[in-house]
């Protein structure tokens, strides 16, 4: 994962997994494990939606 060092990119990285071309971290709002609530249910119906939850 590399960061640029351009003010008009923060915060932007290449090298993301599961991520193509450039991404920015500032937008991500990654799970943990034991994550649980409102947000954990909204991503599993949306994972259902696709068929890629059960």
């Amino acid at each position: 994962m590399y960061l640029t060092q351009s003010n008009q990119d923060e915060g932007d990285v290449s090298g993301v997994a599961g991520v193509s071309g450039r991404a920015n971290l500032n937008r991500f709002n990654p799970l943990q494990l034991e994550d649980s609530g409102l947000r954990v249910k909204q991503l599993q119906q949306q994972l259902k939606d696709i068929g890629l939850y059960l």
